[in-house]
């Protein structure tokens, strides 16, 4: 996802459009034997919401994704066999809401 600076903007690209244009592009691709996935993490311990009301002190950041914890999801998807897909990996903190 492209830094926006509008966090709020970002995330209703990622909830909303992310999955439907997963799903256009998968039914194009598919003949071609390119698999489509979505990764969609919550709330990661990172620097990108930085600025826009997160702070490196913020004590939730403890209690947020690791990037680490990203990164296996997105290898999940990758190492699947050809004959199987992953088209959506939901992720979510604990103490993020559903």
């Amino acid at each position: 996802m492209v830094r926006l600076g509008l966090v709020g903007a970002g995330w209703w690209a990622r909830e909303v459009h992310a999955p439907a244009f997963q799903g256009a592009s998968a039914r194009i691709q598919e003949e071609k034997g390119i698999r489509v996935s979505v990764v969609a993490p919550g709330g990661a311990h990172t620097e990108f919401a930085f600025g826009t009301g997160r702070t490196p002190e913020d004590p939730r950041l403890k209690a947020f994704l690791r990037p680490e914890e990203v990164a296996e999801a997105v290898v999940f998807a990758l190492a699947q066999p050809p004959h199987a897909r992953v088209f959506l990996v939901g992720m979510r903190p604990m103490v993020e809401p559903l």
